[in-house]
This record gives C-alpha cells, structure tokens and sequence, in this order.
C-alpha cells in the first residue's frame, strides 16, 4: 500500500510546515511524521518512545486534527500541558479531582469547536459516570476523533506499573464510545517502556492491529 506522502505529497508537506510552524519546531522528526499520517488516516496505533522522542508533540498534533480526549494517571503533567497549550494560544482542558472548572462548561467549549483537547485520568473514565455520559453524547455526535491512552504500558498486568483503574478503560471506551456507524474509537496509545510481552498484551487489550508489527511506532 503507498503511503500518504507519496499520495498527498503536497498536502502532507504543507501540513508538517503548519504544525511545526504552530508548536514552533524546526521540523519534525521521522517518528513524529510516521504518527501523523496515522493521525491522519484514522489508524490505531502504539508509540514506544523512550524519553525526547516528542511524545508530547503527538498529542498536541492529534488535539490539531479534531477532538482528542487524553488519558494520564499524571496530574502534574497535564497541568503542565495544557499550560503550554495555552501559552501557545491553543485552549485545552483537563478534567480530574483537582480541577475548579465545571464540566458542563468544558463540555460546552468541546461542542462548540474553542477547545479540541480534553486531559482527564483512567479512575475518571472507569467511575466518573458524568464524565462517561457526556463522552458517550460527544461520540453519538460524531464530535469525538480519538482517545490517547498515555502511559499504556499501566494497561497491562504484566508491566511493573500496572493500574488497576487502567484494567477496563479500553471495554469501557469502546462500550460507551461508540460513532453512529457502530465503529469503535480511533485509540492511539503512548509509552516510554514497554517489553514484548506488555506490547503483546496492549495489541489485544487496545483492539490496535492485533499480532501486525505495523501497530507499532
């Protein structure tokens, strides 16, 4: 199959020119390009890339490409990322137990088009039923472009830093986020660590390409 820079070519030019001109890069590497035309064709993927790979550009590139909701057990760096977001002009929100804004108002700023990056954490997409129901709405509407599982590597029972709250989050994604069609949501997963076994496990647990190496970035 040809990839989309040999089909867009133009296009996939001026679309890296944009985003590094908007996050203020140089240029993006070949990772970051490999995960934006997966980005851009709707594709399922894993990205194992240890520390300086541009984890974070990912998902400031999806929160470019329509409305992307972001899974951290991280507070402090959502804090921090939805700061610089803002400092480079772009409205994010997060959505966690420490937060004061109400989440009919960022509810609000998703539907209509101010805020395109949603930050929460896996307890509050496994037992925040408000949370659920507005994604579930969200999603009906065909308004929801992808989750980000970050730090995926918690999904799996076999990684040193498994989390319970992380055990169903891709059930309870793909049973209440579900687009009109009946197709489950585009999942993209981030990792910094993860060995053949948890990657095995992710493959399954995340629905993403199952036993195809092409899942993984």
């Amino acid at each position: 199959m040809a990839s989309l820079t040999t089909i867009s070519g133009k296009f996939f030019n001026e679309t890296c020119n944009r985003i590094s001109s908007i996050l203020s890069y140089s240029s993006l590497n070949t990772y970051q390009i490999k995960i934006l035309e997966s980005i851009i064709k709707k594709e399922g993927k894993i990205c194992v890339w240890r520390c300086g790979y541009g984890k974070t550009s990912v998902i400031y590139m999806c929160g470019l490409f329509g409305k992307t909701i972001v899974i951290s057990p991280l507070i402090s760096l959502m804090f921090d990322q939805v700061k610089d977001l803002a400092d480079r002009g772009i409205i994010a929100h997060r959505y966690d137990s420490t937060n004061t804004t109400p989440l009919s108002t960022i509810i609000n700023e998703i539907r209509e088009g101010s805020c395109n990056l949603l930050y929460t954490t896996p307890e509050s997409m496994t037992s925040n039923t408000s949370l659920m129901m507005e994604l579930e709405s969200l999603h009906s509407e065909d308004m929801l472009k992808r989750f980000i599982i970050d730090e995926a590597h918690c999904v799996s029972e076999w990684g040193h830093n498994f989390r319970f709250s992380y055990l169903n989050l891709a059930d309870n994604l793909r049973k209440f986020c579900i687009s009109p069609d009946g197709s489950p949501p585009t999942l993209l997963a981030l990792t910094g660590t993860a060995s053949r076994a948890v990657l095995r496990e992710l493959l399954v647990e995340l629905n993403i390409s199952k036993g195809d190496d092409e899942a993984l970035i």
